[in-house]
């Protein structure tokens, strides 16, 4: 039998998961998309809607199914890594994320605790621990005072990660962009800044690394095996607050600029 996926970066664990069967598994990475979910995330506003495009010509769902199409299409011995799409007004910003023209940066997804440790007082880094139980929610800010890796700060799935749930939109919605940038701005991130995410296996990590992501954030890192495998290397936990590094964020269409 062989499989044919496509979906989101997540599913290369799959791959991995089922590597004994014919698999080909295409991550796809899309620009600005507008959907009904774009009048859903502001609550029915539709001014707020549109004016996230305000001045481009987005990309629909018609255009990502396409591309979902063209992958699974292909002759079975032809596999697509990765697929990244964006509507043409969007080349200039990814332009300038990307670097010279032949030279495009490529940050890895995930980082070892060993690296970890070697920068856990970088200035440029940042670490956000990411626990959060549905059944508890106060738990993981509990758990992060009782013990997290130092210099890290945490980022709460309700405080941080979403907004408060409305008429739409889910029990965590996504957050107010804004917010979260000036969030995890006063944790001192910057432009240049290793970002690494952490949780406790709760799945937390993996939200806050897209939505950085999502808000501009270039290097964004998840840690491999999660708070076990540092503990489980042997290294100390702190119950000492980080120092706050205050910035100042301004948003500009999609794009963030990020200054001091």
């Amino acid at each position: 039998m062989r499989y044919e996926i496509c979906g989101a970066r997540h599913y290369g664990s799959l791959a991995a998961g089922i590597a004994w069967q014919a698999v080909r598994v295409t991550s796809i990475d899309p620009g600005m998309v507008e959907t009904e979910f774009s009048i859903v995330r502001f609550h029915g506003d539709k001014s707020r809607a549109d004016a996230v495009y305000a001045g481009m010509r987005p990309l629909t769902a018609t255009d990502i199914a396409d591309c979902i199409a063209f992958a699974v299409t292909r002759p079975v011995h032809v596999n697509i890594d990765d697929m990244i799409v964006t509507s043409i007004d969007q080349a200039v910003p990814r332009a300038s994320y990307a670097g010279t023209a032949g030279n495009k940066e490529a940050f890895p997804m995930l980082v070892s605790v060993a690296e970890l440790a070697a920068h856990a007082a970088d200035p440029n880094w940042t670490v956000f621990d990411c626990r959060f139980r549905l059944t508890d929610p106060n738990w993981g800010k509990a758990a992060y005072d009782e013990g997290h890796i130092p210099h890290a700060h945490h980022l709460d799935l309700e405080r941080d990660l979403s907004d408060p749930p409305q008429a739409h939109g889910g029990r965590h919605p996504l957050p107010d962009t804004n917010r979260l940038a000036k969030r995890v701005g006063e944790c001192g991130a910057r432009p240049d800044s290793v970002i690494v995410v952490y949780d406790g296996g709760e799945g937390m990590a993996a939200r806050a690394w897209w939505l950085l992501r999502h808000i501009g954030a270039r290097d964004v890192r998840m840690l491999d095996g999660g708070l076990a495998a540092w503990t489980k290397a042997g290294l100390a936990l702190s119950t000492d607050p980080p120092a706050a590094v205050p910035l100042s964020l301004s948003r500009a269409s999609r794009w963030m600029t990020w200054s001091m």
